[in-house]
């Protein structure tokens, strides 16, 4: 038959005939083809079909698809140490002694502002009513006065007076005892302030706190770390990697007096005020 000879009807018939089986050919080599192509080229198509679906079901449902991936942040230790400072440096101060004639003397101890216009730091030859000269983190030097002295532990409390403008917040304390193989961090030095870290290593039973019936629980125990105590000075404040205060240096040993002992004294400094206003009050 010439095709020629073919009525519109038979055209069209022959016409999808041939598209038919051009389809159906199309399919076989393409399935041929990859089954014998890389898996890397199996894995793009399959992407592309994949994101085109993405893009085509949410328009056709009018839903949208919410896709959640998670990602583990890893923080390294040094970071923590260094935000740890950072949080705690404004609250840090120096203790020096007072020549005659009212001058600054020599360096005396470490410190951390407890309350406000409190300092808590440790001496041995600290005396009622005494007087030192507080250097703040702004380097601005106040007089501080002896509020309270806790032989057992060498605990001082000075107190000053400051105008709004050298306002310094006080630190955090933790309430609880440290973790054996915890972190922390020592802020020290004399002319300047130097960090040494280390590890919890060890508690203490103190003999003093023994006799206070102290050492009953963990939380008031004194405990070790693996700093060296050549790189400790008297009243080095010792935190954790939150900024928190965790004790604080006696100096003389490698000892470390815990947060917990220090609230109990400033409570006590606080019931002590309050009781001599009361009898004041009478």
């Amino acid at each position: 038959m010439d095709i020629e000879e073919l009525n519109k009807s038979q055209i069209v018939m022959l016409t999808l005939l041939v598209s038919f089986v051009t389809s159906i050919a199309t399919g076989i080599v393409t399935v041929s083809l990859m089954d014998q192509a890389p898996p890397t080229v199996t894995q793009t198509i399959n992407r592309v079909v994949e994101r085109t679906i993405e893009r085509v079901v949410p328009e056709e449902t009018q839903t949208a698809t919410v896709i959640t991936q998670e990602r583990t942040v890893v923080v390294k230790e040094s970071e923590l140490i260094a935000q740890a400072v950072d949080r705690i440096s404004p609250s840090i101060v120096s203790v020096h002694n007072t020549k005659e004639g009212g001058e600054l003397g020599d360096f005396a101890a470490r410190g951390v502002v407890v309350a406000p216009n409190i300092v808590v730091t440790t001496l041995t030859e600290a005396k009622e009513s005494g007087e030192y000269f507080i250097t703040l983190s702004g380097k601005k030097v106040v007089l501080g006065k002896v509020m309270s002295i806790d032989k057992a532990s060498s605990l001082v409390m000075l107190s000053y007076t400051s105008d709004e403008e050298i306002a310094v917040p006080p630190a955090a304390f933790v309430t609880t005892a440290p973790k054996l193989g915890q972190t922390v961090v020592a802020l020290t030095g004399s002319d300047r302030v130097r960090i040494a870290n280390g590890l919890v290593t060890g508690f203490i039973d103190s003999p003093k706190q023994g006799s206070e019936g102290q050492n009953a629980s963990t939380d008031n125990k004194l405990f070790e770390t693996s700093i060296a105590q050549s790189s400790l000075v008297r009243g080095s404040i010792v935190i954790n990697t939150d900024g928190a205060v965790i004790g604080i240096a006696e100096g003389s040993s490698s000892s470390i007096t815990p947060a917990t002992t220090i609230l109990s004294a400033l409570s006590a400094v606080g019931k002590d005020s309050d009781s001599g206003s009361a009898d004041s009050g009478e």
